[in-house]
């Protein structure tokens, strides 16, 4: 792309931090309606303070809570105070007490080394002999630099086919055969020296015959299983199972077809690609394989019996042409919301921490705990973490089959709602076009998408939904550029019942784009139909953001003069 929003350096940080953006402002009572406390957990630049677990010693988690000790210092007292509950609880002589807020604690792990299995259904995707040699050459070349490993390579159809690369043979297994998996070392990995002959076979028993291959998995070994698929039947089972594992981290880079939904929407990872886009998998397979961590076992989110727990929101990392590891390799996040009820003049603390498992069989525990200061008064309002909430609100209206416009109607009530809220002091004005300028513009862009339309694909409905759940970081760094054009004329007190009536122009990430040079050439174009597309050209982009009637202060004035109105009601 020419234009420097889309050429920022991306950031490939393996850790994250917590940041914590003005969010004392805690809640608004407009009837039922309240803001949640929002943060997230995002990239940094520097390694948080190490604790190395010695052999035989473990870090005490708080019997009430679940919350790790923070702040600890070593003394007599036979017990230890947490800071997120006042819990007291019993210490022992092989409890690790660190002794600051964020840490992270390194352990090597007992279990078996991971075993990293590999499944390829026979589809015409994968008939192309590039396509398959370079992910074959891919793991190949990664494994060799990986000793600590095992791995097992399986293609699956109507029938199941084996590869043991330390006899060099292969093996069918037919529906009634006692399934066995090889597994061999990863310095005996040569898939590219012995390609499978993939070709198109029927798809109904693909879920059932993964089925069988996880049920034979030892459930002590940590499994890193990577599909690649086209197409599969919905039977749940699949599912199911894997679940109930527990330690098995499933990534998926599939077909866009509707049949992969259900099983996109349970994979730790997945990436999306047209029919004719199956020479950027292995590129994208490279770049997870050489990450840092690999999957993320356990997530714990600890606070105060003040607060009821609102949303948890951890992506499913549903994406078409990026590369990221939800919590882990930086460029993604969780967001927690929470709506606090009680005294809010009381001291509020939280905490969050998850577990990661690293490539050499060690894992990371990454704790990170927030103390704010006493909450007395709303001093700042950060209009994209509350505009992020709304989106992601609106979207799950989609998501429950609503209609479009109702989705909008609701989204846009409850923005007024909270500049309203915002505005009994007269300080929304510099906030209104901070909230209007990001997540809501997006969300709205998303709403009036080809996404939103009855014949769509689910997948790219849960791609959305992601998208409007990533951090703030993140959201600014890629959707930023991502501009809506707004309606070529206003609607009178922006009155969603005409919305119809007028062009609107949608610029998102995309699989396939399809670029308009002017905005002359959207002219006659059903906004139902619109398609996603990226815009490459500057002037095209500076066209859109000048203080003309296109405007997004034209449309932030809209909002002003609006909320202005409601107020005096």
């Amino acid at each position: 792309m020419n234009s420097k929003l889309f050429s920022q350096e991306r950031y490939k940080e393996s850790a994250i931090v917590t940041d914590f953006p003005q969010i004392t402002n805690t809640s608004y009572s407009i009837g039922k309606l309240e803001t949640p406390i929002y943060f997230e957990i995002m990239p940094l630049h520097h390694e948080l303070p190490k604790f190395e677990a010695p052999e035989g010693y473990t870090i005490p988690v708080c019997q009430n809570c679940g919350a790790f000790p923070v702040n600890m210092q070593e003394n007599d007292s036979p017990r230890w105070k947490c800071h997120v509950c006042g819990q007291l609880n019993e210490k022992k002589q092989t409890h690790i007490l660190p002794s600051i807020n964020d840490f992270d604690l390194c352990y090597t792990s007992k279990a078996k080394k991971p075993l990293f299995l590999f499944i390829i259904q026979n589809s015409s995707f994968f008939t192309n002999p590039d396509t398959l040699s370079s992910i074959l050459a891919t793991i190949d070349e990664w494994a060799v630099q990986n000793p600590n490993i095992n791995l097992a390579f399986f293609t699956v159809g109507t029938n199941i086919t084996s590869f043991d690369m330390m006899k060099m043979r292969t093996h069918i297994y037919f529906p009634d055969s006692k399934l066995e998996i090889p597994i061999f070392s990863s310095e005996n990995c040569k898939l590219s020296k012995f390609i499978p002959n993939i070709h198109e076979e029927q798809i109904i028993d693909f879920n059932d015959n993964v089925r069988k291959i996880v049920r034979k998995l030892d459930t002590n070994t940590p499994v890193v299983m990577t599909l690649f698929a086209s197409k599969c039947d919905s039977s749940p089972s699949l599912l199911i199972k894997m679940n109930n594992r527990g330690n098995i981290a499933v990534n998926l880079y599939c077909q866009h077809d509707e049949s992969m939904y259900n099983l996109a929407k349970n994979s730790f990872k997945v990436h999306i690609f047209e029919d004719t886009e199956g020479q950027l998998i292995s590129p994208i397979l490279r770049n997870w394989l050489y990450s840092d961590f690999l999957f993320h076992v356990h997530f714990r989110f600890s606070f105060q019996k003040i607060f009821a727990l609102y949303d948890m929101t951890i992506p499913n990392s549903v994406s078409g042409d990026s590369d990221y590891i939800p919590l882990i390799d930086g460029e993604s996040g969780v967001s927690v919301e929470l709506s606090m009820g009680g005294n809010l003049t009381r001291n509020v603390a939280f905490q969050a921490s998850f577990v990661a498992k690293r490539k050499d069989g060690s894992s990371l525990i990454r704790v990170f705990t927030y103390n704010p200061k006493r909450v007395e008064e709303i001093t700042e309002f950060n209009g994209l973490s509350i505009g992020t909430y709304l989106a992601r609100e609106s979207a799950k209206i989609i998501l429950e089959n609503q209609a479009k416009s109702h989705a909008y109607e609701e989204f846009y009530e409850h923005c007024v709602q909270m500049l309203s809220a915002w505005s009994q002091k007269g300080q929304y004005l510099k906030s209104i076009d901070e909230m209007f300028r990001d997540a809501p513009i997006m969300m709205w862009s998303l709403t009036q998408s080809q996404l939103y339309t009855t014949n769509d694909k689910l997948v790219m409905i849960a791609n959305a939904v992601n998208y409007c759940s990533l951090s703030h970081l993140r959201l600014i760094r890629e959707l930023y550029p991502f501009f809506l054009l707004p309606p070529t004329t206003f609607c009178n007190r922006l009155d969603n019942k005409n919305l119809q009536n007028h062009t609107t122009a949608v610029l998102l990430k995309a699989f396939s784009g399809k670029v308009f040079g002017n905005i002359e050439a959207l002219n006659g174009i059903d906004v139902d139909n619109l398609p996603l597309f990226i815009v490459n050209q500057e002037d095209f982009q500076s066209e859109m953001i000048e203080n003309n009637e296109h405007s997004f202060d034209y449309f932030s004035e809209k909002l002003e003069v609006e909320c202005n109105s409601r107020r005096f009601i």
